[in-house]
Protein backbone atom coordinates (compact mmCIF):
# COMPACT_ATOMS: atom_id res chain seq x y z
CA UNK A 1 0.00 0.00 0.00
CA UNK A 2 1.33 3.26 -0.88
CA UNK A 3 -0.03 7.04 -0.47
CA UNK A 4 -3.67 7.31 -0.17
CA UNK A 5 -4.53 3.69 0.03
CA UNK A 6 -2.62 3.64 3.05
CA UNK A 7 -4.66 6.64 4.43
CA UNK A 8 -8.17 4.97 3.40
CA UNK A 9 -7.12 1.99 5.15
CA UNK A 10 -5.91 4.24 8.39
CA UNK A 11 -9.65 5.77 8.20
CA UNK A 12 -11.49 2.45 7.68
CA UNK A 13 -10.13 0.71 10.97
CA UNK A 14 -10.30 4.13 13.35
CA UNK A 15 -12.84 3.90 15.56
CA UNK A 16 -13.83 6.54 18.42
CA UNK A 17 -15.63 5.58 21.70
CA UNK A 18 -16.94 8.58 24.01
CA UNK A 19 -18.99 7.17 26.74
CA UNK A 20 -19.83 8.86 30.42
CA UNK A 21 -20.02 6.17 33.41
CA UNK A 22 -21.26 7.52 36.13
CA UNK A 23 -21.02 5.45 39.72
CA UNK A 24 -23.81 5.85 42.57
CA UNK A 25 -23.45 3.91 45.55
CA UNK A 26 -24.89 3.09 49.02
CA UNK A 27 -22.98 2.00 52.28
CA UNK A 28 -24.69 0.04 54.96
CA UNK A 29 -22.65 -0.39 58.13
CA UNK A 30 -24.01 -2.59 60.39
CA UNK A 31 -23.70 -2.05 64.39
CA UNK A 32 -22.14 -4.96 66.38
CA UNK A 33 -20.43 -6.72 63.66
CA UNK A 34 -17.31 -5.39 61.60
CA UNK A 35 -19.05 -5.74 57.97
CA UNK A 36 -20.33 -2.89 55.65
CA UNK A 37 -22.27 -3.95 52.82
CA UNK A 38 -22.33 -2.12 49.29
CA UNK A 39 -25.00 -1.09 46.56
CA UNK A 40 -23.19 0.18 43.51
CA UNK A 41 -25.46 1.76 39.97
CA UNK A 42 -23.28 2.15 37.53
CA UNK A 43 -24.92 2.96 33.80
CA UNK A 44 -23.00 3.70 31.04
CA UNK A 45 -24.28 6.65 28.14
CA UNK A 46 -22.09 6.19 24.83
CA UNK A 47 -22.17 9.24 22.89
CA UNK A 48 -20.60 7.71 19.90
CA UNK A 49 -21.89 5.17 16.66
CA UNK A 50 -19.55 1.95 18.56
CA UNK A 51 -20.65 0.37 21.94
CA UNK A 52 -24.51 -0.02 23.44
CA UNK A 53 -26.10 2.50 26.43
CA UNK A 54 -26.19 0.61 29.46
CA UNK A 55 -28.44 1.36 32.50
CA UNK A 56 -29.51 -1.68 34.17
CA UNK A 57 -25.18 -2.34 35.76
CA UNK A 58 -25.28 -2.81 39.39
CA UNK A 59 -22.95 -4.00 41.43
CA UNK A 60 -23.05 -5.94 44.97
CA UNK A 61 -20.27 -5.49 48.04
CA UNK A 62 -19.42 -7.25 51.16
CA UNK A 63 -16.30 -5.41 52.83
CA UNK A 64 -14.82 -6.13 56.66
CA UNK A 65 -14.30 -3.19 58.52
CA UNK A 66 -11.61 -1.99 61.02
CA UNK A 67 -12.39 0.74 63.50
CA UNK A 68 -9.67 3.17 64.39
Amino acid sequence: MQGRDQVSYFLKIQTIFFALRPHLGLDFKIDGIPVVLNFDWRPSVVLSNVGENEVAAFGFGLQFAINN
